[in-house]
């Protein structure tokens, strides 16, 4: 989900008669404004800064951000209104300046003027359509796209003639890709770790750049050595053979709370076991560090010194 749709500043939303309602709450960048499962007993309209909007993924190892809401926009309203538990966790992705609306508060701003007490309602209703609108959108664009892509059946065709340029690489030549990959990254972990954290604000760089070490040389260590493909695992004595057989083009899904790590672990995967991988990130945002973490002329160096006829030619920039 991208940017929520249609931020407006606070006097343009129509809420400064409001003010005797309203709280004025500062917080500083990193700071939670509300948390997932907890109740919904206020909302906030947010003056300044950004927020970031993070549902909770007990199956990876970070959090999913699905969207980031600036001055003008509301966040918790629909706890609010229905008085269900908080959906999403919100954090403030810079240090922002909210208006506070809690459920006392417009009990009050309902019994002591109803038509101001109903206008409310209909902003926070809208509100709350208005991005159901969105969200319905975003469905729709995944779900029931008729029409083909020209550049994903592109990317498509590159990726797999990418996966076909090492289909035939014995494990000795791939081990040796990787191995080259995995230094380079790790020789890079503290400039990726900073680049992250400069452009998605989170975490902090000496910790990425501990996941960025792991997730290229430990990653790498732990495929070097070992077959990726044909029989990988059983013998004579057991009772079954385990064969791997490349799956082609694979999606990879890159989260913007560790895009390298996630990305170069991925990679390194993929190559052992003669596949393509074709990122795609999570979040709302695309993120130039992993971007940088993945391309460039050292990359294509590496490349060129495992294999005689060098990467699959870089596509001319659109």
């Amino acid at each position: 989900m991208a940017t929520e749709p249609r931020h407006r500043h606070v006097e343009d939303a129509g809420i400064s008669e409001l003010e005797p309602y309203l709280e004025s709450v500062r917080f500083p960048q990193g700071d939670c404004l509300m948390r997932e499962g907890s109740p919904g007993d206020a909302c906030y309209f947010i003056v300044s800064g950004e927020v970031r909007v993070e549902v909770d993924r007990p199956d990876f190892d970070s959090n999913g951000v699905v969207s980031f809401m600036g001055p003008g926009a509301v966040c918790g309203e629909f706890g609010l209104l229905d008085d269900s538990p908080r959906s999403a966790s919100v954090y403030a992705h810079t240090n922002v300046v909210t208006r506070r609306l809690s459920a006392g508060a417009l009990r009050d701003l309902c019994d002591t003027d109803p038509a101001a007490g109903a206008r409310m309602l209909r902003r926070l209703s809208r509100s709350a359509a208005e991005k159901a609108r969105a969200f319905s959108k975003d469905l729709e664009e995944f779900t029931l796209l008729g029409e083909p892509d020209p550049a994903l059946d592109a990317l498509v065709a590159r990726s797999a003639a990418a996966q076909q340029s090492i289909a035939d690489w014995p494990e000795d030549k791939i081990d040796a890709l990787i191995g080259a990959l995995a230094a380079q990254i790790a020789g890079r972990a503290g400039e990726l770790a900073a680049a992250t954290v400069a452009e998605t604000g989170i975490g902090c760089v000496a910790d990425k750049a501990v996941k960025n070490r792991f997730a290229s040389l430990d990653v790498a260590q732990s495929l070097i050595g070992k077959p990726g493909v044909g029989v990988i695992g059983g013998g004579e004595r057991a009772p079954l053979t385990e064969i791997a057989d490349p799956m082609g083009v694979v999606l990879g899904l890159i989260p913007m709370t560790n895009p390298v790590s996630t990305l170069v672990f991925k990679a390194l995967i993929c190559i052992k076991a003669r596949d393509a991988l074709t990122p795609r990130t999570s979040g709302p945002r695309r993120w130039a560090c992993s971007t940088r973490s993945s391309g460039g002329t050292e990359h294509r160096r590496t490349w060129s010194r495992a294999s005689p006829g060098g990467p699959p030619a870089r596509p001319p920039p659109r």
